[in-house]
C-alpha cells in the first residue's frame, strides 16, 4: 500500500497554486496592456498580444472579439475574415462571431455577404427565445438596430404566444421611431394590460428625451383611436389620462376619468387623484367639477369628506389668489365652511376647515375675534394630533400679528418653536419670528435666523428663508446706513400680512418715487404687481409687471414678472397674442429661470387650442 506524504503533498500544492497566481497575475497585466494598446489604436501591438491569448484559449469569445478588432483596426481584413470563419466552424453557437464576420464584410463594402451572414445567424436562433434576445442585444450593442428588429420580427412572425412587442418598442425608441414604438406598446397592452405601469415608465423616459416635443401629440392621437377600437379595455383610457396630465390638459383628462368612473361604477378615487394634481396647477374649475362629481355620489360614499375638503380648498385658494373677492362670495364660502364643520361626523377631520375658515375671517373679512374664537375651539377637539395643534397655534399667532399684538404673537411663535424643535412646525414658527424681526427692521437678527432655515428639510420653508435672506442681504449693501428704504419695504410687507392692501399700495408708490436708484425698487414693483393681482386688479397688475420688465430687463425678477404677466394675459385678460409673446420671451431671454418648463407647457397649450379652433371652423 502506497503511503501518501501529506506534508509533501500540501507543500507541492501550495507551490503550484502560488505559481499559478504568478502566471495569472502576469496574464492579467498583459491583458490590460493589450486593451490599452487597443484603446490607443496601436492595433499592431494589440494584435500580437491578443493573437497569443486567443491561441491559448481558442474557444474564448472575448479574446476572439479583441483579436478581430485589432486585426480590423490594422487593416488585416483577409486574416480577420479567415479567423472569424474558422472560429464559427469550431463554435457554431458563438453568436457574436457571426456579427463580427458581418462587420468585416461591411467594412470592405461587401454588403451582400454581410446580409447573408446575418440571415444565417438569425435562422440559427429562430424559435429559441433566449438566443433571439442574446442575438438582438448583440446587434443593439453594435448599433445595428434594423437587424435587431429583424431578429424579433422573425420570432413574431410565428404563431407564438410571446410576440416580442416590448423588445421591439425599445428598438424603435433607440431609432426615435415613436410611431412604431407606440404601436408596439399598444399591442403589448392589448395582450396583457398588466404591463400598464411598465409602459408608462418607458414612455416617461421617451417623453423626457423627446427634443422635438412631438411624442405626446402622436401618443394622444393613437390612444383616442385605440380607446374607441377597444372600448371595453380601460387600459387605453388610463394611459390617455396619463398623457393628458403630462401636458396639463386637465379638461381632457377629466372627461376620460369621469367616463371610467361611470363605466366601472367606481367610488371616485381616480377623480380625487386628478383633482389633487389640478389643484397644484391652480386649475380650480377642474378641481370643482371632479370634487362635485364625487360628492354627488352621496354622503355615505367613502370619499365624500375628502371631496368636500378639496372643493372648499379650491375655493379658498381662489380667495388667496384674488380670483374670489366679492363680499357676497366670501360670505357664501364662510357658510359652506361652517356647514362642513357641523356636519362632519369625525371631528378630528374638521381641522383643515377650521384653519381655512379662520384665515377667511381674519384676513379677508377682518373679523379677527371670530377667527380667534374658532381657533380656540379647534384646540379643544379630541384626537387632534400635536402637529395639527402646532399649525393652529401658528395661525393664532398670525391673527394676533394681524391685530397688531406683536408681543403676544412673538410669545406664541416662540412657544411653538420650543415645543416642536427640529421639526417642520418648529421651523415654520422660527421663520415667522424672523419675519416679525424683519417687519420691525431688526435685519441682522432676522438674517441670522433665516440663514439657519435655508438648510431646512422643508422645501417651502427653505425657499421662503432664501427669499427673505436675499431681500435683506442685497439691500443692506446700499449706502443708506439707516436702511430707510428696506425698513419702509418691511413695513409694506407687514401691512400686506395684515391685509391693509390700500395702505401697502400707497407705501409702495411712495417707496418707488422716494428711492429711485435703490436696489429695493425692483422688489417694490414686483410686490406691487403681485398685490394688485391678489386684489383682482388685473390690468393694473399687468402694467406693473411690464414696468418691471422694461426697467430691469436683465434682472432675475424680470423673468418672474414676464411669466406672471403672460399668465394674466392668458387666463384673466383673454389676450392670447400678448400671452404668447411673453411666454416666448421667458423661453428666449431667460433660459435659466425656474419658469421655463411652465412657460413651455402653457405656450404649447395656447398653440394647441388655436390649432383646434382653425381645424373646427
Amino acid at each position: 500500500m502506497v503511503r501518501i506524504n501529506f506534508r509533501y503533498f500540501i507543500s507541492i500544492t501550495i507551490v503550484f497554486i502560488f505559481f499559478g497566481l504568478i502566471v495569472n497575475g502576469q496574464s492579467r497585466t498583459e491583458i490590460e496592456l493589450a486593451k490599452e494598446y487597443l484603446r490607443q489604436k496601436e492595433f499592431s501591438k494589440a494584435s500580437t498580444y491578443f493573437e497569443h491569448f486567443y491561441a491559448q484559449q481558442p474557444n474564448s469569445s472575448v479574446f476572439f472579439s479583441y483579436y478581430i478588432q485589432s486585426l480590423v483596426g490594422n487593416g488585416e481584413f483577409d486574416k480577420a475574415e479567415r479567423t472569424a470563419k474558422k472560429h464559427i466552424r469550431k463554435n457554431r453557437n458563438d453568436l457574436n462571431a457571426y456579427i463580427e464576420l458581418g462587420q468585416i464584410y461591411t467594412l470592405q463594402g461587401e454588403d451582400k455577404q454581410a446580409k447573408e451572414t446575418y440571415k444565417e445567424v438569425i435562422d440559427l436562433v429562430a424559435n429559441n427565445y433566449n438566443k433571439m434576445r442574446n442575438l438582438a442585444n448583440i446587434f443593439i450593442g453594435k448599433r445595428q438596430f434594423d437587424w435587431a428588429e429583424r431578429v424579433y420580427l422573425v420570432g413574431k412572425s410565428d404563431d407564438n404566444d410571446y410576440q416580442f412587442n416590448y423588445e421591439l418598442a425599445n428598438i424603435y425608441y433607440y431609432q426615435r421611431n415613436y410611431s412604431k414604438m407606440i404601436d408596439a406598446y399598444f399591442k403589448l397592452l392589448v395582450q396583457n394590460d398588466r404591463y400598464l405601469n411598465t409602459v408608462k415608465s418607458r414612455l416617461n423616459v421617451a417623453v423626457y428625451s423627446d427634443t422635438d416635443d412631438t411624442l405626446t401629440d402622436i401618443l394622444k392621437d393613437r390612444l383616442l383611436k385605440m380607446s374607441q377600437k377597444h372600448s371595453g379595455k380601460d387600459v387605453f383610457n388610463e394611459l390617455l389620462i396619463w398623457a393628458y396630465l403630462h401636458d396639463e390638459e386637465f379638461d381632457q383628462a377629466l372627461i376620460q376619468a369621469k367616463a371610467l368612473d361611470k363605466r366601472n361604477a367606481e367610488d371616485g378615487a381616480r377623480l380625487l387623484i386628478l383633482a389633487h394634481k389640478a389643484l397644484q396647477k391652480e386649475r380650480y374649475d377642474v378641481v370643482s367639477e371632479a370634487a362635485s362629481t364625487v360628492m354627488a355620489k352621496g354622503q355615505l360614499n367613502l370619499y365624500y369628506a375628502q371631496a368636500r375638503q378639496l372643493f372648499l380648498q379650491s375655493r379658498f385658494k381662489q380667495v388667496e389668489n384674488g380670483l374670489i373677492y366679492e363680499k357676497q362670495d366670501l360670505r357664501r364660502l364662510i357658510r359652506a365652511y361652517h356647514k362642513a364643520i357641523t356636519t362632519t361626523r369625525i371631528k378630528a377631520e374638521t381641522i383643515p376647515f377650521y384653519i381655512d375658515l379662520a384665515n377667511l375671517y381674519a384676513f379677508y373679512t377682518h373679523d379677527t375675534d371670530s377667527a380667534l374664537l374658532l381657533l380656540e375651539e379647534a384646540k379643544q377637539i379630541n384626537q387632534v394630533s400635536e402637529m395639527e395643534k402646532g399649525q393652529v397655534q401658528i395661525l393664532e399667532a398670525d391673527v394676533m400679528l394681524a391685530n397688531g399684538n406683536i408681543f403676544d404673537a412673538t410669545l406664541a411663535y416662540a412657544g411653538v418653536e420650543r415645543k416642536f424643535k427640529n421639526n417642520p412646525i418648529g421651523y415654520l414658527a422660527k421663520l415667522r419670528k424672523a419675519t416679525m424681526a424683519f417687519y420691525q427692521c431688526d435685519f441682522e437678527w432676522a438674517q441670522g435666523q433665516v440663514d439657519i432655515l435655508k438648510a431646512s428639510t422643508s422645501k417651502l420653508i427653505a425657499n421662503d428663508a432664501v427669499e427673505l435672506s436675499l431681500t435683506i442681504s442685497e439691500n443692506m449693501m446700499e449706502e443708506d446706513t439707516m436702511q430707510m428704504a428696506l425698513c419702509n419695504f418691511a413695513q409694506v410687507k407687514l401691512n400686506i400680512h395684515q391685509h391693509n392692501y390700500q395702505t401697502a399700495l400707497d407705501m409702495l408708490d411712495s417707496l418707488i418715487v422716494s428711492f429711485p436708484g435703490n436696489l429695493i425698487v425692483d422688489d417694490a414693483i414686483l410686490t406691487k404687481a403681485k398685490l394688485l393681482k391678489s386684489m383682482g386688479k388685473y390690468k393694473a397688475s399687468v402694467k406693473a409687471f411690464e414696468e418691471l420688465i422694461a426697467r430691469y430687463q436683465w434682472e432675475p425678477k424680470a423673468a418672474e414678472a414676464c411669466f406672471f404677466a403672460a399668465q394674466l394675459y392668458d387666463e384673466q385678460l383673454n389676450n392670447k397674442e400678448k400671452a404668447l409673446d411673453l411666454y416666448k420671451k421667458v423661453l428666449m431671454d431667460y433660459p435659466l429661470t425656474v419658469y421655463q418648463p411652465e412657460a413651455r407647457t402653457r405656450l404649447r397649450m395656447i398653440r394647441d387650442k388655436e390649432m383646434d379652433f382653425f381645424q373646427n371652423n
